[in-house]
C-alpha cells in the first residue's frame, strides 16, 4: 500500500511540477530492496551446490580408506549438482561391488573354516 501511495504522490508532484526527491529516493530504494533478497538467495543456492560437490568428493576419496563414507555419499544421489551426483553414483557402485565381494569372501571363509573344523 505504501508504494502505491508514494507512486500516487509522485504522480501528483509531477503534475504540479514539484519533485519530492525524498519520496522518489524511497521509491527507488523500495524497488532495489525487493530484488536484493532474490539475488542473495541465488548466491546462497550456488554456494550450497558447491559445498555439496566438495562434500561428495571428500566422501568419495575417504571411501577408499574406509568403506562407510561411500554408503553415506548416497545422500547426494538426488542432488542438483552434476558433480556431486556423479561422485555419489560412483560411490554407490563401488560400495555395492565391495559389499557383494566381502559377502562372498565371508561366506567362502566360513564354509572353508567350518569344513576344516569338521574333518576330524
Amino acid at each position: 500500500m505504501a508504494i502505491a501511495e508514494e507512486n500516487e504522490n509522485l504522480y501528483k508532484n509531477k503534475i504540479n511540477n514539484e519533485i519530492n526527491y525524498e519520496a522518489d529516493e524511497k521509491l527507488q530504494n523500495s524497488y532495489f530492496n525487493n530484488f536484493q533478497p532474490m539475488r542473495i538467495e541465488e548466491e546462497n543456492q550456488i554456494k550450497n551446490e558447491q559445498k555439496k560437490a566438495w562434500i561428495s568428493l571428500a566422501l568419495f576419496i575417504l571411501g577408499f580408506f574406509l568403506i562407510i563414507p561411500w554408503s553415506v555419499n548416497i545422500i547426494h544421489l538426488n542432488s542438483n549438482n552434476k558433480i556431486a551426483r556423479r561422485f555419489s553414483i560412483a560411490s554407490f557402485i563401488l560400495f555395492s561391488i565391495i559389499s557383494v565381494f566381502s559377502i562372498i569372501l565371508s561366506t567362502l571363509f566360513i564354509l572353508l573354516f567350518w569344513g576344516i573344523a569338521n574333518i576330524d
